[in-house]
């Protein structure tokens, strides 16, 4: 789905997903998609969002999920440096799949992520940023490549694995407001 100057998706509810969804887009503005409700990606489901126009170097493709995200399939954000995919969403996400980032993409969460045991949640890069408004409880891997960037406002429960530069591309930030908890 997309295309130049195409108009915006706007989804009235959840989004539930246990295909593949790919939106690639050479357009800028407001938004590209957004749903007004959750999204429910389910075991199998392969979600992607992307900017596709390397000719055409817009600012952003932005794509907006007010509510929360249920994921134990694969998400992928995959931007066109130096244009940035931006996805936000307003609420929770709860992983227990992969949701990886690649090409200076940028994610914001609003309330927490848990990053469930089977859980990835990869920065790649290069240069991705993410955010998260609330906390992470991390049972899985969460690893930030080629000077990514992770912002927590809250704290970090973990678990697991938190790795920056585990494939040796480094120049990574991990910024935590409140308290990191290790091996709880």
């Amino acid at each position: 789905i997309g295309g130049y100057y195409a108009p915006g998706i706007e989804v009235l509810g959840d989004v539930t997903n246990s295909g593949s969804f790919s939106m690639f887009s050479s357009n800028y503005g407001s938004y590209l998609l957004k749903i007004d409700g959750n999204l429910i990606n389910s075991v199998g489901g392969s979600f992607t969002l992307g900017y596709d126009a390397p000719f055409f170097p817009f600012p952003f493709s932005a794509y907006n999920i007010a509510g929360s995200v249920v994921n134990s399939g694969t998400i992928e954000l995959i931007g066109a440096l130096p244009v940035q995919v931006t996805l936000q969403v307003n609420g929770d996400v709860n992983n227990s799949g992969q949701i990886t980032m690649s090409g200076g993409s940028v994610l914001g969460i609003g309330g927490t992520l848990t990053n469930d045991v089977g859980g990835s949640f990869l920065l790649n890069g290069p240069s991705n940023q993410a955010s998260v408004g609330g906390s992470i409880v991390n049972s899985g891997v969460i690893d930030l490549e080629g000077a990514s960037t992770l912002q927590v406002n809250g704290s970090i429960s973990n678990s697991r694995q938190i790795t920056t530069s585990y494939y040796g591309n480094g120049g990574n930030t991990l910024t935590v407001a409140g308290r990191l908890i290790n091996g709880v």
